[in-house]
């Protein structure tokens, strides 16, 4: 049973096979994908090299690799290590000017609730395990308080 943050990170990390359903709602148009990801916890001192967190001494990486791209989850430890709330900065190195801020917490069910803004636009995020190979994640786009776009995804670990 994952309680904690730290917890649900760790069992999150391996490669898993994605199949992303995406609604633009604003557009009615619906795609479906299918990709591998692989997610890694890192620690700080790969991403202190690349001067974007300097003045940040404690906190814990979760970087989200697929292809050419990758996104970073940085958590705070004085605040979210051992605790089932805090914040969170959303990177990608694609974009190395632009980030995403937000907080995140840790429901009853263990479902990790993750909140970012990026500008006027609301990013609303859930992600939660039905098993220890089975996880599910739905993300809704608001701006301005309508909903842009939706999407679902179920992961699969691949076990070798």
């Amino acid at each position: 049973m994952m309680n904690t943050l730290k917890d649900f990170l760790k069992n999150s990390q391996g490669k898993w096979f994605v199949q992303q359903n995406i609604y633009n709602l604003w557009e009615e148009k619906v795609s479906n994908s299918k990709y591998n990801i692989e997610y890694n916890l890192d620690s700080r001192e790969s991403i202190i090299k690349q001067n974007i967190l300097s003045g940040i001494l404690e906190y814990q990486l979760l970087k989200f690799s697929w292809n050419d791209t990758s996104n970073y989850f940085i958590i705070l430890n004085s605040i979210s290590t051992h605790t089932s709330q805090g914040l969170l900065i959303r990177f990608n190195l694609l974009q190395p000017l632009k980030y995403l801020q937000g907080t995140f917490s840790m429901d009853k069910n263990n479902s990790l609730i993750i909140f970012l803004t990026d500008g006027d636009k609301r990013i609303y995020e859930k992600v939660w395990f039905e098993s220890s190979n089975f996880k599910l994640n739905f993300t809704i786009l608001k701006q301005f308080g309508y909903s842009l776009a939706t999407s679902f995804n179920s992961e699969l670990r691949i076990i070798k």
